[in-house]
């Protein structure tokens, strides 16, 4: 498998993923992390720990990093119901994908192109900081004593993602960022 270059901009193009664990330990409930991380430097930029990945935890998540960068170009997603329509013949033969999900039409009112990944593997930088995530996340929460979503939330956003992001992230090629402003007049919570 040939490795696709990093995009050059930070802001060309984000992940966004949820990744089911036991995040807070095994005698815990399993949680989600739904992660926005740039693919030019290899920087998370946003987390949630959630009970599932669900439409309203993607929106949440791109709430926070679209508030604090900006737009993107593009997203770069796997083919989840709550992102695209997947279900073609059968019994759900009625149900055709030329109607945008609730997430396409919000991507699209914010002209945030949307790219689908054919597997895990297509969207590798994505699936290994998860990895990382789940190996060096999981032992600082347990050190941190950190018992609930809320509390694991905060503590990654506020202490965990910044010394990642320090210790593994890359510079972009070209410095210029691809963030674009919101519009103005154009309310987030609204269309998210």
């Amino acid at each position: 498998r040939r490795h696709r270059e990093r995009k050059p901009r930070f802001g060309m193009m984000l992940f966004l993923d949820g990744s089911p664990h036991p995040w807070l330990g095994p005698d815990s409930p399993k949680l989600t992390l739904i992660l926005c991380t740039d693919d030019a430097t290899g920087r998370p930029l946003y987390g949630a720990f959630l009970p599932q990945e669900t439409l309203a935890g993607c929106f949440t998540v791109l709430y926070h990093v679209f508030r604090r960068y900006g737009l993107p170009e593009c997203l770069y997603l796997d083919k989840a119901s709550q992102f695209t329509t997947t279900r073609h013949g059968g019994t759900h033969r009625c149900q055709s994908d030329n109607k945008p999900t609730h997430f396409e039409a919000a991507m699209s009112n914010l002209a945030i192109e949307l790219i689908f990944a054919s597997s895990p593997q297509a969207r590798g930088r994505g699936e290994r900081i998860n990895g990382s995530f789940q190996g060096r996340l999981v032992a600082e929460l347990r050190r941190a004593g950190i018992k609930t979503a809320a509390a694991a939330t905060d503590y990654l956003n506020r202490r965990f993602i910044p010394s990642y992001a320090r210790r593994f992230g890359v510079e972009p090629k070209d410095p210029a960022s691809a963030f674009r402003p919101v519009p103005e007049g154009v309310d987030l919570r609204t269309v998210l």
